[in-house]
């Protein structure tokens, strides 16, 4: 199977592999890569197998095919993630948001004027007028 590397820390030795056929994501150790070192965004082949110790599959064989791919992809998707940071276009959904709130203290008000006109009532005992 082909996948590429998603997740690796170098302080714990593993990783996450997503499969580029599927998607599905699964983690690996670093002592069962082959030859070359691993990081972030490397595009990796691998084989599935069961992990007596974490009690899972876990990728196997690991063999680094393209690395270059994979760190100038992962710098062009982390200047991508900086600039729409820094720069969020407003959606539909904000203005929804911001009208449920004027609608929430409306209602808050009208139910406060309520109790008020009530209590009102009750010490007039019904009579609004007098």
């Amino acid at each position: 199977m082909t996948g590429k590397v998603t997740k690796y820390n170098p302080n714990t030795k593993t990783g996450y592999i997503c499969n580029i056929t599927n998607g599905l994501s699964c983690m690996f150790k670093e002592s069962d890569v082959k030859g070359d070192d691993i990081a972030n965004g490397y595009i990796v082949d691998f084989y599935l197998a069961y992990d007596e110790e974490l009690q899972r599959k876990c990728a196997k064989g690991i063999r680094v095919i393209d690395s270059s791919v994979g760190i100038y992809s992962e710098n062009k998707a982390s200047k991508k993630k900086q600039k729409n940071s820094k720069h969020r276009k407003p959606c539909n959904a904000d203005k929804v948001i911001t009208d449920d709130k004027k609608f929430q203290r409306f209602v808050r008000k009208f139910m406060y004027e309520q109790k008020a006109l009530k209590k009102e009532r009750e010490k007039n005992n019904g009579n609004t007028y007098q």
